[in-house]
């Protein structure tokens, strides 16, 4: 096997990597990887034609931007390039019976000669139980609103990636919403016709259902004596 400053230091190639044979490829990586340029390694990884030397082109990287020794054994990387195999078969074989189920099996055989139907069923099976994402339901509540707003807050938070300002957002929402419960303070609602601003209170623990009937009410009328005689009336007849 060469060295590696023979290899590095190659003007006669485009890539010294792309000569050697896959074991030699893993010894020289297992001894000299952190000297490797990652430019080399993504540019061998690029030109590589065998799937060997690709899955152990990123391997090595990967290996190399965690900090980590390239430990790999060739019969790992072999086991490695079985599988990604395996998957392109099966994807390949699931786009076939998709776009032609009738022919599915002679596409097939174009790219996999070897290919029986007996396969096929075996193919199109997930390996893996995929779980789907909760879905939340909206629901009517009686329950009141702050208690309603925090539940929906917290679900959103589950799927939300915590280094982004929206998780910060809701977080901060989440808080105001705990300390309106503690404290008991009223949920103010504000109302604006025509630049003028007028605010309404409702009880701390007013329902979501009664916030969202006035909201709704407030932006279908026009102006604040409209609002008030709706408003009377929905209190007189207990609306």
């Amino acid at each position: 096997m060469k060295k590696t400053n023979d290899l590095l230091s190659n003007e006669n190639s485009d890539n010294p990597l792309l000569q050697l044979i896959p074991a030699d490829l893993i010894a020289l990586l297992a001894k000299d990887l952190l000297v490797i340029p990652y430019e080399q390694l993504f540019n061998a990884f690029k030109h590589s034609e065998a799937l060997l030397c690709q899955t152990i082109f990123r391997l090595a990287i990967h290996r190399k931007n965690a900090g980590l020794p390239f430990d790999i054994s060739l019969g790992f990387a072999q086991h490695k390039c079985r599988i990604i195999e395996t998957n392109r078969r099966k994807k390949f074989v699931r786009r076939a019976v998709k776009s032609a189920p009738l022919f599915a099996l002679s596409l097939i055989r174009e790219r996999y000669p070897d290919y029986v139907e007996s396969m096929i069923a075996a193919d199109l099976k997930l390996s893996k139980g995929y779980k789907r994402r909760e879905k939340f339901v909206k629901r009517p509540s009686d329950m009141g609103l702050r208690i309603c707003q925090i539940q929906k807050l917290s679900w959103k938070l589950r799927y939300t990636d915590p280094q982004s300002k929206e998780y910060n957002r809701y977080c901060n929402q989440i808080a105001g919403y705990m300390n309106g419960l503690k404290t008991k303070s009223p949920i103010i609602i504000e109302v604006n016709y025509n630049k003028v601003k007028m605010e309404y209170t409702f009880p701390w623990n007013a329902t979501e259902n009664k916030i969202k009937s006035f909201v709704a009410l407030a932006n279908k009328l026009t102006s604040f004596e409209e609002l008030n005689q709706e408003l009377d009336q929905q209190n007189r007849y207990g609306g």
